[in-house]
């Protein structure tokens, strides 16, 4: 029992212990720094920073100390690395230019500027790391469902986007489409006759109205596949480039120049 307590002790008085020398070195340093003793400070410093029992407060003044007596011998590397630990602990701390040199404070600044860049990058790779580690053992992105959405789509504008779920645009489009399409078959097909029926009239006094009725027939069912095509490419634009939450990596779009340099777009589709 004896033992035990006289272990205890010892302990105790060696943590106690700790703090008196420690405030001792720190107070040595700051009189060797303002004395502009600046090798001895460096010297000082090592065997406390590398001690990991100073306050974060005390490390960052003794980073300061450290990196203003690098740059005074001339050893702005050291100094910049001693700012990047300052910086490591606090990326918004800022030297004090009441005691600080414009020098000095110019350094710091620039290595400020350059570490919290680099930080933001490495942040930025650190989450997109974690972002596909988060999606590790999920299920990949439906391409193929996205493309089935692309195919319907051809097919009948509309159907993709009611199968996205997206069913007001998709009704609209849809009743559009059907219409357009509806009504292009119907005049086609009148057309069509009016056309034979013009062809095949010989009393002069109708053939002036078999070819006007004809004729009418004709610019409608043109008007209207030209509607039905601007809702098809409106579709497909719509659900391709406007809406954001449709991804599909085998849709591509590029310009190419021919051999008579005329301008064209290649569209490409994998299905």
């Amino acid at each position: 029992m004896k033992n035990n307590i006289k272990i205890i002790a010892v302990i105790v008085l060696f943590f106690c212990s700790i703090v008196p020398a420690q405030q001792l070195s720190l107070d040595e340093i700051r009189n060797n720094y303002k004395s502009f003793n600046y090798s001895k400070v460096i010297e000082l410093s090592q065997p406390l920073l590398s001690g990991n029992t100073l306050a974060k407060e005390e490390i960052i003044e003794l980073q300061t100390m450290n990196a203003v007596s690098y740059y005074s011998l001339n050893d702005e590397s050291s100094a910049r690395k001693s700012f990047i630990e300052i910086l490591k602990l606090d990326s918004n701390y800022s030297l004090d230019p009441a005691f600080i040199s414009p020098k000095i404070i110019t350094l710091f600044e620039n290595t400020k500027k350059d570490f919290n860049q680099i930080y933001i990058e490495k942040q930025e790779n650190i989450n997109d790391d974690k972002r596909n580690e988060d999606n590790t053992g999920k299920p990949i992105q439906n391409h193929s469902a996205n493309n089935s959405y692309l195919l319907q789509s051809i097919i009948l504008p509309g159907w993709g986007h009611l199968s996205r779920g997206k069913n007001t645009k998709g009704v609209i489009i849809g009743a559009a489409s059907l219409a357009a399409l509806g009504s292009m078959i119907y005049y086609a097909v009148d057309a069509s006759d009016k056309e034979k029926q013009y062809l095949n009239e010989t009393v002069p006094v109708l053939i002036q109205q078999k070819y006007n009725s004809y004729n009418s027939s004709y610019k409608t069912r043109n008007t209207l596949i030209a509607a039905y095509a601007a809702i098809w490419l409106f579709t497909q634009l719509d659900l391709l480039v406007f809406d954001t939450d449709y991804n599909s990596t085998d849709f591509n779009i590029s310009p190419q120049i021919n051999q008579q340099n005329n301008l064209s777009l290649s569209l490409q589709f994998k299905f």
